[in-house]
């Protein structure tokens, strides 16, 4: 198994022998995805970047805050950027058409956040493979979009969900079901978006950052994994930390319940990111630490440590 691990000091890859620095130092990544043997990086306070051959080459795209990918659909990537807005590539990334319908949303010069720039960011984009053209990304404090055409045409989608979204996952298997991380817990949608449930029962650390989802054969076997904090980023630092703790759901987040059995609980560091391969999930934390879980979250172990904050995690199964 390879993995890449973004951070706010540069980009770093394990292949079984110890992490190693891929890109040169001083990169504060955003995100990273691989990509049919490539790799795309967003940097905060930088163009995004490709890694091909071994050589890196800069795209044409603005400041990129996240992508969205599946390998069930190579030709296909979306780029989010801060300002807040959408571009696709159908082609592999090698070229990209800008989403302008998003400048058109009721409200959109309003949208603001509180720390400089004050300009919202592009959190998270997902989509389901089975439906390609319905994608969904989450705006710092403006909700979640919805495209059905592709990126021609946005709605901003409300229905009761917290305006703040750390991540998004449009069921790879169920039309129209999206769970949702946000600052004030859970959230899952079966109306593709219309109405959206909150679903906190067992999570006592609703500032939820990064999710997962392990699809089984069936709704029974689908597993959702989250991590919550006490209080946001700015707070991590406090002498109490974040108080992490890692949640696991067996039902679509009607209930959680915390695992702790390899990785503690109240951690001081955040759990910052996950990233899978099969029942394998790897956690990435704002301390620079890597677990591993063999069994869909119920236990973990320590891989990695010694890392910058790890903002963004992937993984390739070996061989």
């Amino acid at each position: 198994m390879e993995i890449l691990v973004g951070t706010r000091d540069g980009l770093w890859v394990e292949k079984g022998e110890g992490f190693a620095r891929l890109s040169p130092g001083g990169w504060a990544v955003t995100d990273v995805v691989m990509m049919d043997g490539d790799v795309l990086v967003g940097r905060r306070g930088g163009d995004p970047v490709r890694l091909k051959n071994n050589e890196w080459t800069t795209l044409d795209l603005p400041q990129v805050t996240a992508w969205g990918y599946h390998r069930e659909t190579p030709d296909m990537v979306w780029a989010g950027s801060v300002p807040a807005a959408l571009w696709v590539s159908r082609d592999n990334g090698m070229s990209w058409e800008e989403c302008k319908g998003v400048y058109g949303l009721e409200g959109y010069d309003s949208w603001w956040v509180v720390e400089p720039p004050h300009s919202p960011a592009v959190l998270d984009i997902d989509f389901s493979p089975r439906s390609a053209g319905t994608v969904y990304a989450a705006v710092e404090d403006a909700g979640i979009l919805r495209t059905r055409d592709g990126g021609k045409r946005w709605r901003q989608l409300e229905g009761g969900i917290y305006s703040t979204v750390h991540t998004l996952i449009a069921h790879p298997r169920e039309r129209g079901v999206v769970f949702a991380a946000t600052e004030s817990g859970f959230f899952r949608t079966d109306d593709g978006g219309f109405y959206w449930h909150r679903l906190v029962d067992g999570i006592r650390r609703l500032h939820l950052v990064p999710a997962i989802l392990l699809p089984g054969r069936t709704r029974d076997g689908d597993v959702l994994l989250t991590a919550g904090a006490i209080a946001p980023e700015v707070f991590w630092n406090q002498p109490e930390g974040a108080r992490c703790i890692v949640y696991r759901s067996d039902d679509w987040g009607e209930s959680w319940y915390a695992v702790s059995k390899g990785l503690g609980i109240d951690l001081e560091e955040m759990i910052t990111a996950f990233a899978s391969t099969g029942d394998a999930v790897i956690a990435g934390s704002s301390g620079g630490h890597l677990w591993e879980s063999k069994d869909r979250g119920e236990s973990w172990e320590m891989i990695g440590k010694g890392l910058p904050f790890v903002t963004s995690l992937a993984v390739l199964p070996a061989g």
